[in-house]
């Protein structure tokens, strides 16, 4: 058969199959006119060849697994040879990623070093008891009024919901108990490194800081008229 026809049934391009044979890999019959006759033991060497690379085997370290093919077996990685070329295919993978991911490692610091950089958290002027900085606020908060739409939520069951907490651990609103509590919902932890939603900043109270926030932080211990209650964010 012609080459353009081995490369249609192997899969692959005409180019692939001349460079299979500049490697040694397939070696075809000629005609008397001189030109390439390849057989059907060339297509399975070419689609081995191929589904090999897609493992991530180059085609010059194919030859074991066509020598198994070539001397009658089934299939290619019937050979200790063969299952040597997956072994060292893995070492070489292994070490890549071992690599690659230390570069990552390396590269997601430098971007946290030089995001945090000139910013509150990076001048360590961020209140570590509660996450909140003043000058991570917004400018200009807008100051929002009391419109009653939430009064006939005084005195109802709370809903049997579970949320987690940057505590570690859960909190599950029906199982709060009598004591007064407070929970700080929010949907987002924003990280320097990270790009967060267009317009985030721009919505009050979304960068987790609020003057309300802070208060019931930092007043906490001040609320002696109160029942006790639990700070907690979720």
């Amino acid at each position: 058969m012609r080459i353009s026809d081995l490369a249609r049934q192997a899969g692959v391009t005409v180019k692939a199959v001349r460079y299979y044979e500049s490697l040694g890999l397939i070696s075809p019959a000629r005609l008397a006119n001189g030109y390439r006759d390849y057989s059907p033991d060339e297509v399975r060497l070419v689609r081995e060849i191929h589904a090999l690379g897609r493992l991530g085997i180059a085609a010059a370290r194919t030859r074991p697994f066509l020598d198994c093919l070539e001397t009658g077996h089934q299939h290619a990685d019937d050979c200790p040879s063969s299952l040597a070329g997956y072994r060292d295919a893995i070492s070489d993978l292994t070490e890549r990623i071992e690599t690659l991911t230390a570069r990552r490692a390396a590269l997601t610091r430098r971007l946290h070093e030089a995001a945090s950089r000139g910013t509150a958290i990076g001048t360590g002027d961020v209140d570590e008891a509660d996450g909140c900085g003043l000058g991570l606020l917004p400018p200009g908060p807008s100051v929002s009024g009391d419109d009653g739409a939430a009064d006939h939520l005084a005195g109802l069951r709370m809903p049997a919901i579970t949320l987690g907490s940057t505590s570690g651990g859960t909190v599950t609103l029906d199982a709060l108990g009598a004591a007064r509590s407070i929970l700080y919902l929010y949907p987002l932890t924003g990280r320097l490194d990270a790009d967060l939603p267009d317009g985030w900043g721009t919505i009050p109270g979304a960068r987790g800081c609020t003057a309300e926030a802070r208060g019931f932080a930092d007043h906490q211990v001040e609320r002696t008229d109160l029942p006790p209650f639990a700070f907690d964010r979720a």
